[in-house]
């Protein structure tokens, strides 16, 4: 396996095409578990942010100890890609069950629906960390590098767009949400996941990566040291954890435009154009790849920012403006969102080159821990601030406080957030082309 030269457009296809499914069920849960278990499940607020705090933190162990169990995997059909196979039907088996709504009562939909969320987040994690950490050994070449991670965020983008048309029009209607709708969106996901996730393990045969049985082991200290010691790493996981708060609080956009303004139709529609936006920036990228990589995610960042403030000042009744500026903020996302990934993956290297050896499983699942840690505090957030302003799922009138709050949620909270995702990033993320062409030659790949 020669990971210097480029990967035919064929095999980046191939590798790209579980991110459709992984992306269709991460969306599915992230942005509409938190209506469904309020508004079908009745479970109340409080106990959803309760449940949401409780999944991060078991994720915070879990996600470590399987970055750990995926660097020292090293089998003849590679170091991540047996994962594809091990882990697709646990993923499709909990997205089923956790869009189910028993008849248990009350207290039984909660223990339900927290057990079913906690297994949901560990499944993903299982299959998922081993995947994304594919991607800094398929080449070791940065801009090929960004190329395959843009390719496969185009399959993102096609499961977030999916998923934005599948589950609105079976689940969110003008008279409310439906329960039937959810669960057939979850068998829906489960196919998704299987099938995309076997077409990855297929495409990739070529591409596998295996360690020299030396390189194996791996101690405690070096995996601290791949992680403390990299200040590019360490940005990186406090931008993401920013700015899965931000995409976590704009899930409550379902919420204003169900409970608030009563448009429930409109949520496919403002969904849709939203992930349409991201496909526009990926489309765009090529020309911002003249630019450092932090410069590209700052000015995303910025973009975002601005569109959301003004976001906050349209009129409840002008439904346009409000996707109008949810497309603005959607590019500037969608930048971000692409280039995150390829500059953690930069940093994968910066950790190979100072440990000596190849850690992309203890790398990435840190920032998948910080991703999926930001999404249960921002759908904690969500909760116990609505429930504050005396937000009432499913209540025919909301109080003035109420639809402010809401809206306050997914516009200026967020922009806040993305300025200081900028200014962190423009101002000391340390791993420049030059640097990054540098850690190449002292690897020996250039």
């Amino acid at each position: 396996m020669d990971t210097t030269k480029r990967m035919p457009l064929k095999n980046i296809m191939g590798y790209g095409a579980a991110a459709l499914g992984y992306n269709f069920v991460y969306m599915l849960t992230s942005a509409y578990v938190n209506i469904f278990f309020t508004n079908v499940l009745g479970i109340s607020l409080a106990a959803v942010g309760i449940i949401m705090l409780v999944a991060r933190i078991w994720d915070g162990i879990n996600d470590p100890i399987m970055g750990s169990i995926v660097d020292k995997t090293n089998t003849s059909r590679g170091k991540y890609r047996p994962y594809l196979i091990w882990g697709m039907i646990p993923l499709a088996i909990t997205t089923i069950l956790l869009f189910y709504a028993p008849n248990i009562g009350n207290m039984g939909k909660v223990i339900y629906g927290a057990i079913i969320y906690i297994l949901w987040g560990m499944s993903y994690t299982f299959a998922n960390i081993p995947y994304m950490s594919m991607q800094s050994t398929l080449s070791f070449d940065s801009n090929e590098r960004t190329k395959i991670i843009t390719l496969k965020n185009i399959f993102t983008m096609f499961g977030i767009i999916l998923c934005s048309v599948i589950v609105p029009g079976l689940a969110i209607k003008q008279d409310g949400v439906h329960g039937e709708g959810f669960l057939i969106s979850g068998i829906i996901g489960a196919i998704l996941v299987i099938v995309c996730m076997g077409i990855t393990y297929k495409s990739t045969e070529k591409y596998k990566y295996v360690e020299d049985k030396k390189e194996v082991k791996i101690t405690i200290k070096e995996r601290v040291a791949a992680v403390i010691n990299n200040k590019a790493l360490i940005l990186l996981a406090i931008s993401l954890l920013l700015i899965s708060i931000q995409q976590a609080l704009i899930g409550a956009s379902n919420y204003f435009f169900v409970d608030v303004l009563g448009r429930g139709d409109i949520v496919m529609i403002y969904t849709l154009t939203g992930a349409f936006a991201m496909l526009i920036s990926m489309i765009l990228m090529p020309i911002a790849m003249k630019f450092e990589k932090k410069t590209i995610m700052g000015a995303g960042m910025i973009i975002y920012a601005l569109a959301s403030i003004i976001f906050y000042f349209i009129p409840n009744t002008n439904i346009s403006g409000f996707v109008i500026f949810n497309v603005i903020r959607g590019i500037g996302l969608g930048f971000c969102m692409i280039i995150i990934w390829s500059m953690i993956a930069d940093s994968v290297d910066y950790a190979t080159l100072t440990t000596g050896k190849q850690q992309g499983g203890i790398v990435f699942s840190t920032s998948t821990f910080m991703q999926k840690a930001a999404g249960g505090i921002g759908g904690a957030l969500i909760n116990f601030l609505l429930a504050i302003i005396g937000f009432v799922p499913a209540a025919e009138i909301q109080t003035a406080a109420a639809s402010n709050g809401v809206k306050l949620l997914i516009s200026i909270i967020p922009a806040v957030s993305g300025l200081i995702v900028a200014i962190i990033i423009m101002w000391k993320y340390p791993l420049t082309k030059e640097k990054m062409n540098d850690i190449q030659k002292k690897l020996g790949r250039a």
